[in-house]
């Protein structure tokens, strides 16, 4: 989405995973994109929100959040 104040971009990003049946989703601006160190929120089932900065770190944070779901038998 494209500049969405944060609480409509959740709302968003809420909706698009429960129609994709989705276990988490990654939520950013598109106006932050193209920025060197962007800003993105990672969005869980149960509602937790986590914030990442620049493209390696949102990258570390789904892999972690992959690999605790499958040590975890894909449990949400």
């Amino acid at each position: 989405e494209v500049g969405l104040p944060t609480d409509k971009l959740f709302e968003v990003a809420r909706k698009s995973m429960d129609q994709s049946q989705a276990d988490f989703i990654v939520a950013n601006d598109l106006d932050d994109y193209a920025k060197q160190n962007r800003r993105a929120f990672i969005i869980d089932k149960k509602g937790n929100i986590m914030e990442c900065s620049g493209n390696e770190n949102i990258a570390v944070s789904l892999l972690e959040l992959i690999g605790a779901r499958i040590r975890d038998g894909g449990r949400p």
